[in-house]
């Protein structure tokens, strides 16, 4: 199968894997998320011994509210988030290599947990697709930053769209359409029930929501 162009909700600088591994094979890449982000302030004093991050996003702005945090356990829902904070010179207690299926996650991340008491920290948006399957009294939420949807009309259209959260499915949305004869696809189980509550069908749900998940896909239809 010939794929002569994608379109991903994330930003460039978000998917340099995949923006090489698509100038390689002669694909025209279109780059675009549909949010922004802006810091809720405020001062939290948590009593749980281990802090969740569901997303870069959130562990960036966490550092921004100066909570402290050495002597907590740090938890994260995948490999992206763990690199990113690693790389930061912070250790990650726990991550999962399923981070597009939250059921999974959320029972890996239970029994890890046991019965100690774990704060999230999230957006305005999030879906709490690991916090709702933790027992009130062992949880803490805290919402630290905003999510803004920003209505853009792309410049044209794709043969292969890479939807990789609600919101951004929300965005795009606003001023945009998929073309009929494109194909989907879903970074992850919570993204595509997002696609399907507006009748848009993925033929591709990943499951690790990893750049090199998405371009083994890739391969597979190029070889097709």
């Amino acid at each position: 199968m010939k794929i002569s162009s994608l379109f991903i909700s994330k930003n460039e600088d978000e998917v340099q894997t995949i923006q090489r591994f698509c100038s390689q094979q002669g694909i025209h890449l279109l780059a675009q998320s549909f949010l922004s982000f802006e810091l809720i302030p405020g001062t939290i004093q948590s009593e749980a011994e281990v802090f969740f991050f569901g997303s870069k996003n959130a562990f960036s702005f966490f550092l921004d509210l100066e909570i402290p945090f050495k002597q907590k356990q740090l938890a994260v829902i995948g490999e992206a988030t763990k690199n990113y904070i690693e790389k930061l010179g912070y250790e990650v207690a726990f991550s999962s290599s399923n981070a597009g299926i939250p059921e999974q996650v959320a029972n890996e991340f239970k029994d890890f947990l046991k019965m100690r008491k774990v704060a999230f920290f999230q957006s305005d948006l999030s879906k709490r697709s690991i916090s709702g399957h933790i027992p009130a009294n062992q949880r803490e939420e805290y919402i630290i930053y905003s999510t803004k949807l920003n209505a853009i009309t792309l410049p044209e259209e794709a043969s292969i769209y890479v939807f990789t959260s609600p919101s951004n499915v929300d965005a795009f949305l606003l001023h945009n359409s998929i073309p009929t004869d494109a194909i989907i696809i879903a970074w992850g189980k919570i993204t595509e029930r997002a696609l399907r509550e507006k009748e848009i069908h993925p033929e591709i749900v990943l499951t690790s929501a990893k750049q090199e998940e998405l371009i083994e896909r890739l391969k597979e239809m190029i070889a097709s």
